[in-house]
C-alpha cells in the first residue's frame, strides 16, 4: 500500500531562520535573568554559566532535561538556589521571541 506524503518537517536550525543569533539573544536574557536571581554581576554570571554548561556536557540529552540540569548544576556552583523553572522559561521564551525567518523562508514554505 502506497502512502501519500501529508507533511514535511523541517530542522529549522539555521534553515529558515536565523538560530544562532536567536540563541545568542535568549542566552544574553538568561545570563541576565541569573544575575539578577543570584544578586551578582553578569560577568560572573556568565562565566558560572559557562562553566556549567561545560561540566553538564553530554551527561543529558538535549532539551528541556539538559537545561535543567545545566541551571541546577550552575545553582550548585553558585551555591545559591535559582528559580530553575523561571530561568528555564526566560531562554525558551526569549529564543521564540528572538526567532525571525530568512528572507523568502515563508514564500518557501507557503509553495510547498
Amino acid at each position: 500500500m502506497t502512502r501519500a506524503i501529508t507533511t514535511t518537517l523541517f530542522d529549522l536550525d539555521n534553515t529558515l531562520h536565523d538560530y544562532n543569533r536567536a540563541a545568542a539573544i535568549a542566552r544574553e536574557k538568561l545570563v541576565r535573568a541569573i544575575a539578577d536571581a543570584a544578586e551578582i554581576g553578569t560577568e560572573d554570571a556568565l562565566k558560572a554559566y559557562q562553566r556549567a554548561t561545560a561540566e553538564t556536557a553530554g551527561i543529558a540529552p538535549s532539551g528541556l532535561e539538559a537545561r535543567h540540569r545545566r541551571l541546577m548544576r550552575l545553582s550548585e556552583i553558585l551555591n545559591k538556589p535559582l528559580p530553575i523553572d523561571g530561568l528555564v522559561a526566560t531562554l525558551e521564551n526569549s529564543l521564540i521571541d528572538s526567532v525571525s525567518l530568512f528572507p523568502g523562508a515563508l514564500a518557501a514554505l507557503e509553495e510547498l
